[in-house]
């Protein structure tokens, strides 16, 4: 059979169907992306010292702190407050802050925790704006 672009109109719609199916996955995934909303997150690691927990955060992700909405800790969420904010320290050429922070949970004197703070929420499609632009 010839190929021409009157041809390309003739085509069976069996052929169609991944098209379709194609298009629906688009808008689909489109729709989920304008309704669903995320938080950003930053990870990093603590200790628990006298009922208080310990955090170094560097300067460019002290809004993680500042403006966070929850932690977790071993997979379990927990609201915090901010008790106390140390001076500007430098470490090499890195600048940090010490947080001290109040959580509802008692971990044991020195423990060492990953924590994950999770700030901004914001639609999906925002997000992907944000990284592309």
């Amino acid at each position: 059979m010839k190929q021409s672009y009157v041809s390309l109109y003739q085509i069976p719609y069996k052929k169609h169907i991944l098209a379709i199916f194609l298009i629906i996955i688009f808008i689909s995934s489109m729709v989920i992306s304008f309704r669903l909303k995320a938080y950003s997150s930053f990870k990093t690691y603590g200790v628990f010292i006298d009922n208080h927990l310990y955090v170094d955060i560097p300067i460019d992700n002290s809004d993680a702190v500042n403006k966070g909405t929850y932690l977790k800790i071993d997979d379990y969420k927990y609201d915090f407050k901010i008790e106390e904010i140390s001076d500007l320290q430098v470490e090499g050429s890195i600048n940090y802050q010490t947080y001290s922070l109040k959580i509802m949970k008692e971990y044991q004197n020195n423990q060492v925790v990953e924590i994950t703070f999770y700030y901004d929420k914001q639609r999906i499609i925002r997000k992907i704006i944000d990284i592309i632009f």
